[in-house]
Parts: C-alpha cells; structure tokens; sequence
C-alpha cells in the first residue's frame, strides 16, 4: 500500500474495499462495498504525513482526480462520484467512463 502513499503524497488515509478496490474518502468505499460479498472497508493510515504542497495547490482535487483516472471498472469510477460535486472531478469520471466503455467494446 506504500505505494499509493508514494503516488499522493497528500493523502493520509486510504479505504481498501475487500476486493482491493482503493478511495480516499470513506463513504465512496462504504457505497462500493455494499455491491460486494464481503462489504468490509480497511481503513490504511499513512505512518508519516507530509506538507509539501505549495499554497496554490490543490492536492486533494488532485488526488480524487487521480484516483478516478486510476480506477479499473465503471462501476467503481460512477460510486466515486456519488455526491461528488467539483465539476473538474465530474469531468474526470466522465472521461474515465468514455474510457473504459471504449475498452469493454
């Protein structure tokens, strides 16, 4: 799991679905475990927190960013963005999902 600490070095937390799907935010993977037959959700702290980012930035519309970008299945990218109402994420699942049907076909 290092390395999705490695990846966003922003993100203290982690919730791993039992099918090792992985969010940032806990309700998105609640949503998703529900679909499966073990619902539980691990929850992954990062043992060391970093402040690096520079005062203009954003790193947490970066990383719900990159982790929709990084997400295997449609079902996955539309839970994540349950209640999502940032219009650059929303886009960024909407090009994901282009993206996966485009592969499904």
């Amino acid at each position: 799991m290092d390395e999705v600490f490695e990846r966003y070095p922003e993100v203290d937390k982690v919730y791993v679905t039992s099918d090792g799907c992985k969010f940032f935010k806990e309700h998105y993977a609640q949503s998703h475990a529900r679909s499966l037959e073990d619902k539980d959700v691990e929850v992954l702290n990062r043992t060391e927190t970093s402040n690096e980012a520079d005062e203009g930035d954003n790193p947490d519309l970066e990383a719900r960013i990159a982790l929709i970008q990084a997400m295997a299945t449609i079902e996955e990218v539309q839970n994540a963005l349950v209640g999502e109402s940032n219009e650059m994420v929303l886009n960024a699942g909407q090009e994901r999902i282009a993206a996966l049907t485009e592969n499904q076909e």
